[in-house]
């Protein structure tokens, strides 16, 4: 462990309970938080933030929230808790800004696209860390490719357990990976590969 690094994952833990907590408030209050394309078209911002946090019933804020703790406590045992934090505030309204140009999305919740990018930022520093992982990994990942093929083809299909007239916006989960290969997570996968980052 990296001197100055929390042994403990307090942010990952703090998302997913976050995840967990909203998902017990009222509908009525769930989707004042929502991404929804006519409130932030209205000036709405804040829901490009709180859209990632809000989901469709508790069921698929469990599974958003174990895969988005997974990844993200893996990241903060390198980042630091500050951040692995201050990445995902940068990260989240970038996916919410782009989910836009996406046709027909009107509302979208859930933290799966964050969990996507975590998931992949941890799995590249993995990779160059511990070469015995390189199998799973590998695995992983195509399954990953392989899941998000078939809810591109079939968008009702979820293993979350979305109610039957939500689709899966298959597209957040790319944009999610995608922020992954940003500049700000290098710190995190040069560190797991020995390499030694300068002061910033």
């Amino acid at each position: 462990m990296r001197a100055g690094v929390p042994e403990r994952a307090y942010g990952a833990a703090g998302l997913a309970l976050a995840c967990l907590l909203l998902a017990c408030l009222p509908e009525a209050v769930a989707a004042r938080l929502s991404w929804e394309r006519g409130a932030l078209l209205g000036g709405q911002w804040w829901r490009l933030w709180t859209g990632h946090l809000v989901h469709f019933g508790l069921q698929h804020a469990v599974f958003d929230a174990i895969v988005l703790f997974a990844g993200a406590s893996l990241l903060e045992r390198e980042l630091g808790t500050q951040r692995l934090l201050r990445q995902l505030l940068l990260v989240a309204p970038l996916i919410a800004l782009a989910l836009l140009a996406v046709p027909g999305l009107v509302e979208y919740r859930g933290a799966s696209s964050l969990a996507a990018t975590v998931a992949l930022a941890a799995g590249i520093a993995l990779w160059r860390d511990a070469r015995p992982w390189r199998p799973a990994l590998l695995a992983g990942g195509v399954a990953w490719l392989g899941f998000s093929a078939a809810q591109a083809v079939r968008p009702e299909w979820s293993a979350a357990g979305l109610p039957e007239d939500v689709a899966v916006a298959w597209q957040a989960h790319l944009l999610g990976a995608a922020c992954a290969l940003l500049p700000g997570w290098r710190a995190a996968t040069c560190s797991a590969a020995g390499i030694r980052q300068p002061n910033t």
